[in-house]
């Protein structure tokens, strides 16, 4: 396939292969322009929806299944299958997420969405160990102005060169992190964070209506609504989140 932008998504485990068909006919609906979805799982059979634009690899038996390795061995994974992703823009997207409205043109550069939870927070949940390479040290200015920002790592992607540039850094970091036995604290997230924070690559970024959590959507309820004070209306909602 050879389309406009390719989303990639992990299915691994028994628990995720059953969003895979909701984020796909969330995307059918929603996405005005070429796009394929290519699922990686641990049981490509499971998550088969015989749709054409639809393509289906192994989570591969070098990696473990157990938390937190499915989330935090995702860029191992798509570094493995660069050749095979062909599309000149290629995006991240968790499996439990859906679209509930249109994103308009996607053809960023490299763009990371603000996490909903830590958009407006002064408590940013970076990796703390300076031994990690995620490490970013202090989130402050000498003027408690805010010197770096926190993103989902839900949700994110652009140009083909560039995300495959950021997976192999990351990837990298990762497995320095683990010659240490260090795990970073929020697993692959904190390596996105830690290269949107100090990459020149990263160009654009997007507000939390591309991650919005499901509890927020139509909530009356202040204490949700001030814990996300989010501005717009969702386009893209988180099902299944909560840290």
């Amino acid at each position: 396939m050879n389309t406009g932008i390719t989303f990639i998504t992990f299915a691994i485990n028994k628990k995720y292969h059953s969003f895979v068909k909701q984020l796909y006919d969330s995307m059918k609906e929603h996405l005005h322009f070429d796009w394929d979805l290519a699922i990686i799982s641990d049981d490509p059979k499971a998550v088969s929806l015989k749709e054409d634009n639809c393509s289906y690899f192994e989570y591969g038996e070098a990696y473990k299944k157990e938390w937190p390795y499915p989330t935090l061995m995702r860029y191992h994974r798509i570094h493995d299958l660069r050749n095979e992703l062909i599309s000149p823009y290629l995006y991240m997207i968790d499996v439990d997420m859906k679209f509930v409205a249109s994103p308009g043109s996607l053809a960023y550069p490299l763009v990371g969405t603000l996490h909903p939870g830590y958009a407006h927070s002064n408590n940013l949940p970076f990796e703390t160990n300076p031994q990690s390479t995620a490490y970013l040290g202090s989130c402050f200015t000498v003027h408690d102005q805010f010197l770096y920002k926190y993103f989902c790592g839900g949700f994110l992607g652009g140009r083909k060169n560039r995300f495959l540039e950021m997976a192999e850094t990351i990837r990298r970091n990762i497995n320095i992190d683990f010659k240490k036995g260090i795990i970073a604290r929020w697993h692959d997230e904190s390596h996105v964070n830690y290269y949107f924070n100090t990459s020149t690559q990263l160009t654009d970024i997007l507000t939390p209506v591309y991650c919005y959590p499901e509890e927020r959507v139509n909530s009356k309820d202040p204490e949700i609504i001030n814990r996300y004070p989010i501005q717009g209306n969702p386009i893209l909602v988180a099902l299944n989140k909560g840290k």
